[in-house]
């Protein structure tokens, strides 16, 4: 399965990544601090009521025999989205220079409705 979550996970590392220079570049323009920011100037992703929003495709691996999203993959996505959150944000810099990690220490989900494709 590595061989397939590793890319998935190095591509939402650059997408957040590419998002952060994308929002760097705006700083001549917007006078803001290089971060993406809402139309209030809070940074995206910061807090509840500013959320990072993950978009994403489901992957061939990602859907069951009905084809509908596997009750696996959604925490797939959810690790996909924190590795995007951390390269958009940019926690992941100082965290690569002091050898830490985020630890998941548990995981919850409620199933609301099914996705399809």
């Amino acid at each position: 399965m590595g061989i397939v979550h590793i890319p998935r996970v190095v591509a939402s590392c650059v997408k957040g990544a590419y998002a952060r220079r994308a929002a760097a570049a705006a700083v001549a323009a917007t006078g803001t601090n290089g971060t993406k920011q809402d139309d209030l100037g809070r940074t995206i992703g910061t807090s509840p009521d500013n959320p990072h929003v993950y978009r994403a495709r489901v992957g061939l691996f990602d859907v069951d025999a009905f084809n509908h999203l596997n009750h696996a993959s959604y925490l797939v996505h959810a690790e996909l989205a924190r590795w995007e959150w951390s390269a958009t944000v940019a926690p992941i810099l100082p965290m690569v220079k002091e050898q830490a990690l985020i630890l998941v220490t548990g995981a919850a989900i409620r199933y609301r409705r099914e996705i399809g494709p």
